[in-house]
């Protein structure tokens, strides 16, 4: 049915309207009369690409024609451009400019102009920033093109003198990377900063660290240089190298004084312990008896004094060492029971060791170390005891794959020691109270090793103590299990009158007779020579072997040594080691040269006792090591150990 006018009219507001839009198509826009339906055709499809427009899509084709076609078309092609344009401003470009469009063309070319002055600004900003950073950075900092400097900051210029045109080069004193064509070649492709050491204002002597990264200055291809001071730094490090020098030398120097000090005491010692021993072989009174005793007591106490002080050289230079051997635990502490006995008998006091059934019988570790610690245990206890009894008790700690943790303890009814006093005993040279150490003597050097000792065996040790009622030190210590039940402890460390059956508190230390070294007929009259140049040694060896029948030759240095052994066959050498014109460690190497005194037995006798001075003696061909003063029995039961026969025919 046709459309009225107004009806006409208001389909027309109502297409351009969207809210209208669902009311009426183009369905019901066709009902009308052919003329009407036309232009309500051409009104929806303007109002659709209104709407693409709108959206951005400005690639929908224009169907309508006429004079409204030419409008929508050119309005696609500037809002098309308007859109680049928009995109170029979004990157930075802010030249872009819009001649059409009027008021709105005018708002967007006024936008542009603002936002480029604003970048301007902000650039502007940012380089006053960073010169400000540059004028007042307290490090060299420049650009050099083909060598020369084209900026350089204000500390640069006053530090070193430089000014812009100057080749920075020219400033250096010494390089760690090579000149090139342009004054400097710095290695770009490493970011390392390297050390130079330049010539600054004034004719100093700097040392700096410097670092360079490739740049753009202007059109022109640069290097960025820093440079930092670090003089004051490098000569603090050089103090602290001085000062850590002077105190390892100082370390060397009080450890060769101590070894030295241990050297030179040992040598006497050794007369007197020999003498003394070779004394006791004579008939003599009880009074001179007695006098024999206590000057092999205090020649003892003194070696003991000595050799604390050693082992605590040693650990403060770190260069004390632990053996790792199979040994019995149970034979240590009959060894310690054997030494302790006689005292703990002229005190009254009773004698105690226990040792756990689950104590296994080999284990790994350093058997001389644990007697040290027991040892020393067991005697401040029987120091400190006047009245009852000292006790030595082991047990497994707790098993491990590794091996076994032992818990060691002794204890005593002596007189104990408050919870202040505890807390003093283990710091070097330090007794309870002077007036203890005046009673009972020591260095105060005692626990300390021990401390050290336990730490080094992977144990602890501390203290229970309770005033007039005893002390109990407890200990762990970490061994390893031995593969076999085997004891590879030498024979000489148990004296032979002791007998597997006698429990540990009932053993007494054994007299010299009872621990005499039976000689072999096939041994006695046999040629040994000794090689030593002290007169007094000389003296106590000699006539200590001579006690069991052995000929003695004696040569005051390694070089007469050779001179006779070449000349002479002997079934075994007693080498000194410290000796004028050649010393043991070169004769016996001499003598490892020449086949035939490849097997010669050749035994080091030496007051150098330290761990580094056995291992020594090995490398240099040496077959064992025996330590002065002597030991008659260690050196009687070495030279039947060692010995060979000879041909005397």
């Amino acid at each position: 049915m046709p459309f009225h006018d107004q009806q006409k009219i208001t389909l027309v507001k109502r297409l351009l309207d969207d809210s209208s839009l669902p009311a009426f198509s183009e369905e019901d826009v066709a009902s009308g009369d052919d003329g009407f339906a036309d232009l309500a055709s051409k009104i929806i499809s303007i109002r659709d690409t209104l709407k693409q427009f709108a959206k951005g899509d400005f690639s929908k084709d224009i169907t309508v024609r006429g004079a409204v076609a030419g409008s929508l078309k050119t309005l696609q092609s500037h809002l098309r451009h308007l859109t680049w344009q928009v995109e170029q401003v979004a990157n930075g470009d802010f030249t872009q400019r819009v001649d059409f469009m009027g008021d709105f063309s005018r708002a967007f070319n006024g936008m542009t102009v603002q936002m480029e002055q604003l970048l301007r600004d902000s650039k502007e900003r940012e380089r006053l920033l960073l010169l400000e950073i540059l004028d007042s950075c307290p490090v060299c900092f420049s650009i050099l093109v083909d060598g020369s400097v084209r900026f350089a900051t204000p500390f640069m210029k006053d530090f070193l003198g430089i000014e812009v045109g100057n080749r920075l080069s020219d400033f250096f004193v010494s390089l760690e990377f090579d000149e090139g064509e342009t004054g400097v070649l710095f290695d770009e492709s490493s970011r390392h900063w390297r050390s130079v050491v330049v010539r600054a204002k004034g004719g100093d002597i700097k040392e700096m660290l410097a670092n360079v990264y490739p740049t753009k200055y202007y059109d022109e291809q640069g290097t960025m240089v820093w440079l930092v001071d670090v003089t004051t730094i490098k000569q603090a490090e050089a103090e602290l190298r001085k000062a850590r020098d002077a105190a390892e030398d100082l370390a060397r120097t009080k450890g060769e004084f101590v070894a030295n000090m241990s050297h030179e005491i040992r040598t006497p010692m050794n007369a007197i312990l020999g003498m003394a021993h070779l004394l006791r072989q004579t008939k003599l009174s009880e009074q001179q008896m007695m006098y024999v005793e206590t000057a092999e007591k205090s020649a003892q106490m003194l070696l003991r004094i000595v050799e604390d002080v050693l082992d605590f050289s040693l650990m403060e230079k770190g260069s004390l060492t632990m053996d790792s051997l199979s040994f019995s635990p149970q034979t240590i502490l009959e060894e310690v029971m054997l030494v302790l006995s006689d005292p703990a008998e002229k005190k009254g006091l009773e004698l105690v060791c226990e040792v756990s059934l689950d104590v296994p019988e080999m284990i790994v570790g350093d058997p001389i170390r644990l007697k040290q610690v027991l040892l020393n245990l067991a005697d401040n206890s029987i120091k400190f005891t006047d009245r009852g009894r000292v006790c030595l008790r082991t047990s497994v700690d707790h098993p491990a794959e590794d091996g076994v943790t032992l818990l060691f303890s002794v204890s005593d009814t002596g007189i104990g020691m408050s919870e202040t006093s505890q807390e003093l005993l283990f710091n070097p040279f330090t007794q309870i109270d002077n007036s203890m150490s005046r009673r009972y003597g020591g260095t105060g050097l005692g626990l300390v090793i021990c401390k050290n000792l336990v730490e080094m065996m992977g144990g602890t040790i501390w203290c229970e103590s309770w005033e007039s009622e005893g002390t109990t030190f407890f200990f762990t210590a970490h061994f390893g299990l031995a593969p076999n039940a085997a004891s590879p402890v030498p024979e000489e460390a148990v004296p032979p009158s002791v007998s597997e059956g006698t429990p540990p508190e009932k053993r007494v230390e054994p007299t010299d007779s009872e621990r005499r070294v039976d000689i072999p007929k096939h041994l006695v009259g046999l040629p040994i020579l000794l090689v030593e140049d002290n007169r007094i040694n000389q003296l106590v060896a000699i006539e200590l072997l001579k006690f069991k029948g052995f000929v003695v030759d004696v040569a005051a240095n390694g070089r007469q040594a050779v001179d006779l052994i070449r000349q002479k066959e002997y079934g075994l050498v007693l080498m000194d080691l410290q000796m004028p014109e050649m010393d043991g460690f070169e004769a016996t190497q001499l003598l490892r040269q020449e086949a035939r005194f490849a097997e010669l037995p050749i035994l080091a006798m030496t007051a150098n006792t330290m761990t580094a001075d056995r291992e020594r003696c090995l490398e240099a061909g040496m077959n064992d090591h025996i330590a002065k003063p002597i030991d008659p029995t260690v050196l009687y039961q070495n030279i039947v150990k060692w010995a060979k026969p000879v041909n005397n025919g």
